[in-house]
C-alpha cells in the first residue's frame, strides 16, 4: 500500500465513523504482513492519533502478523504506542512449519523463529501478543499444545478460528472443516485449559465467533466493519478482497458495504437457529461459510453440531474460571 493510498483510507475511516454517529474506530493493519512496511505503520498510526484528537473518536489499533521477525526497535514501538499485535500460530513446532512455510528453498523454521519473537524480544518488553489459531482437519489434534503453549505456560490471549475458503483457497481441500477432527481436537484443548485455568476472561477465544456477551450477528460485516486493500479497493471482508464493492475511497464507505453481495443476517432472520438456545452467542456462524455450503444466507451454519458440542464445554470453562477466581475451586 502507497502512504497517499494509506493516508486516504484511514481519513475516510475517521470521515465514515463521524456520519453514523460511531463513538469509536479500531484499526488492523494486515496483510501480507504488516511488520514488512513498519514505516507506513506508523505514519498511518500518526494520522490515525491525529485524527482521533479531531474527531473525540476513540482509538484501537492492532498489528496482525506471522511472528517471524519483528524487529526490537519496532517491539518497543507497538508498546509506547499502545497498538497491540497479534500473531497467527497454528500448532506447535512442525505442525505450524506445515502450514505456514516460507518461500525458501530450503526447509525453514517458522515456528522457532515465532518463539524467539516471543519470548525474547516481545514479552522482556511487557508486550503480551494475542495469539490466534486457525483449526482445520489438518491442525486440529494441535490444539491442545498451542493451548499449554500460549495460554497455560505463556498466560497470552488466545483464540481459536475456523478455516474458511476464499476465492483464493477453494481448490485446498485438505484444509476443509471435518466436524470428528475439529471436535475431538478442541474437546483436547478444553482438557489442557482446564487442569491450568486462567483468572482472567478466556471465553471469547475459545470458539470460532462466538462471545460471552449476546449479540444478533456474527460479525459486523454491513454495520460497522469494512476492509481496504492495499490498491485502495474497497471490500466487504477479508475473504472478499477479490470481490470489491467500491474503488472511491472518497465517500461514505458502509454505504457500499451495507449494500454488497456478502449478507450479514440477523441470527433472527436463520431458519434452524430461531429457536436455538445458543443462538445469541453464536448467532448463526460465520455467514460466508454458510451460504459456500447450502447456496443461503438464510439459515444456520453448516457448522452447527460443532458449535453446540462445544460451546457448552467452553462455557462450563468460564463457569469454573469464575469459580476458581472467586475463591471456591481451588
Amino acid at each position: 500500500m502507497s502512504e497517499s493510498t494509506g493516508l486516504q483510507a484511514v481519513e475516510s475511516i475517521f470521515r465514515t465513523a463521524q456520519q453514523h454517529g460511531f463513538k469509536r474506530v479500531k484499526l488492523k493493519y494486515a496483510g501480507g504482513e504488516a511488520t514488512l512496511h513498519f514505516k507506513l505503520v506508523r505514519r498511518l498510526h500518526q494520522r490515525a492519533v491525529e485524527l482521533a484528537a479531531e474527531t473525540g473518536l476513540a482509538l484501537k489499533e492492532v498489528v496482525l502478523s506471522n511472528g517471524v521477525h519483528l524487529r526490537p526497535d519496532d517491539a518497543a514501538w507497538l508498546a509506547a504506542n499502545g497498538v497491540k499485535l497479534m500473531i497467527s500460530l497454528d500448532g506447535i513446532g512442525e505442525l505450524h512449519n506445515r502450514l505456514r512455510p516460507l518461500p525458501t528453498h530450503a526447509p525453514f523454521d517458522t515456528f522457532t523463529h515465532v518463539q524467539h519473537t516471543i519470548d525474547e524480544v516481545l514479552l522482556p518488553l511487557g508486550i503480551k501478543p494475542d495469539i490466534t489459531m486457525t483449526v482445520t482437519a489438518v491442525n486440529a489434534h494441535g490444539a491442545a499444545d498451542l493451548a499449554k503453549w500460549a495460554l497455560i505456560d505463556r498466560d497470552l490471549p488466545t483464540s481459536f478460528n475456523f478455516y474458511r475458503q476464499n476465492l483464493l483457497s477453494a481448490s485446498r481441500a485438505d484444509l476443509d472443516l471435518e466436524e470428528k477432527a475439529l471436535i475431538e481436537g478442541m474437546l483436547a484443548a478444553y482438557a489442557v485449559i482446564e487442569e491450568h485455568l486462567p483468572e482472567r476472561p478466556f471465553l471469547n477465544g475459545l470458539l470460532d465467533r462466538v462471545q460471552a456477551e449476546a449479540h444478533t450477528h456474527t460479525c459486523g460485516v454491513g454495520q460497522s466493519y469494512l476492509v481496504i486493500t492495499h490498491e485502495g479497493r474497497l471490500a466487504q471482508c477479508q475473504m472478499h478482497l477479490e470481490q470489491p464493492v467500491s474503488n472511491a475511497l472518497n465517500a461514505d464507505l458502509l454505504l457500499p458495504v451495507a449494500a454488497g453481495p456478502l449478507r450479514n443476517l440477523s441470527v433472527d432472520d436463520k431458519a434452524g437457529c430461531r429457536e436455538c438456545e445458543f443462538r445469541y452467542r453464536c448467532s448463526g456462524g460465520c455467514p460466508l461459510e454458510t451460504y459456500r455450503v447450502n447456496g443461503r444466507w438464510d439459515v444456520q451454519s453448516p457448522n452447527c453440531r460443532i458449535y453446540k458440542t462445544l460451546y457448552p464445554a467452553a462455557l462450563r470453562l468460564e463457569g469454573l474460571r469464575l469459580l476458581k477466581t472467586h475463591g471456591y475451586l481451588h
